[in-house]
């Protein structure tokens, strides 16, 4: 019986791009038509619920040759990180999935100071745009992004959301709001030194200290050093800073449950798998009021608007009024009831099982 091969390529680092590419892997033995099924993967992924199906692991260097040049050849190719390899392979069914926000849509900050980053990556998305046979959105706002950036053909950008695989609910809400979360890498479009300047003014408006942990990896060195500068600024305000750097999934998930509001003050995103897993716990979240957590939080966040050109200090003062929006229990019980209905009432896992037959040779 042949053997069917599924290439899941690219760097596959992030939290979302791993839950993402578990929820597509869990479908594709029935969606494999020569039999048996062989996935390959990058290096360091791991997904103990997959089973009937034979993984294979790839160096990273070897899967960045595979993101690129296309060098295995697999009946479906899903191309991880808004891009397919340069170099077609014949007979083979390509998706695409967007997880890179700021390749679409409005100019981000992040654009603006990588230029020629930002141009090479945007480029090599709209390639791969127009020849994928689906391309998946983890929203709406993300997939009319995509389809006014690239001019992908409507019939195939599919909204797919990564699905929150969550066991466990909050139930206690403490009585004052003393541990604020931020899950997010250091990206500067993450403004996670925003949050945490939010955070210490909170602090101050309510008179009592407060914690901030902070999860995620240390990227970008511009970022790395802005959240510096602010632990240090922030230093004599009664806010504790925990840097808990790259933690498995399971535990960021209990770190929801130990929290009593998650800040995300991205200034883009594909979707956000915190949010989702916030909202599917139950924790109360302040965010930017972008077009992708206004419509996945359903009117159960506090959505921060952020007008074009406000200053550093402006946005750190909208989010620490954010943050005091949820000062007390009763409205983070209220909101925490609300999102975990919500959750519980979504299909957050249909969809991935979807996708297209391979094409024959």
């Amino acid at each position: 019986m042949k053997q069917s091969i599924v290439l899941a390529a690219g760097t596959v680092d992030g939290a979302g791009t791993s839950v993402a590419l578990s929820a597509a892997i869990r479908h594709l033995g029935n969606q494999t038509t020569s039999g048996a099924t062989t996935v390959i993967v990058p290096e360091g992924f791991s997904d103990p619920a997959l089973q009937g199906l034979t993984i294979e692991r790839s160096s990273r260097r070897r899967a960045v040759m595979d993101e690129a040049l296309g060098t295995k050849s697999a009946e479906i190719y899903i191309g991880f990180a808004d891009r397919l390899p340069l170099r077609p392979r014949r007979g083979q069914t390509d998706v695409m999935v967007v997880q890179n926000p700021h390749l679409y849509g409005t100019e981000s900050d992040w654009a603006r100071q990588h230029p020629r980053k930002h141009r090479f990556l945007a480029r090599w998305a709209k390639a791969s745009a127009r020849r994928a046979d689906l391309i998946i959105c983890s929203t709406s706002a993300s997939r009319d992004d995509v389809i006014d950036t690239t001019g992908a053909l409507p019939d195939r950008v599919v909204v797919r959301s990564i699905p929150a695989n969550i066991s466990q609910r909050k139930v206690e809400h403490r009585p004052d709001l003393t541990r604020i979360l931020n899950v997010s890498d250091l990206y500067e479009y993450k403004r996670v030194d925003v949050a945490l300047e939010a955070a210490a003014v909170f602090a101050q408006s309510v008179g009592h200290a407060v914690e901030f942990v902070q999860i995620g990896r240390p990227i970008e060195a511009d970022a790395i050093q802005r959240l510096a500068k602010a632990t240090r600024r922030v230093a004599a305000s009664g806010v504790s800073v925990i840097s808990m750097g790259t933690i498995p999934n399971a535990e960021v998930l209990a770190e929801m449950v130990r929290a009593d509001v998650l800040i995300l003050p991205s200034e883009t995103e594909s979707q956000g798998l915190p949010l989702v897993e916030a909202m599917s716990i139950g924790l109360p979240i302040v965010c930017r009021a972008i077009p992708v957590f206004i419509e996945q939080g359903g009117g159960n966040i506090i959505a921060v608007p952020i007008p074009k050109g406000t200053s550093h200090q402006g946005e750190v003062e909208a989010f620490a009024a954010g943050l005091s929006e949820l000062a007390t229990s009763e409205r983070r019980r209220e909101l925490s009831k609300l999102m975990i209905q919500a959750q519980a009432s979504a299909v957050t896992d249909s969809g991935w099982d979807l996708l297209p037959h391979p094409k024959s040779a």
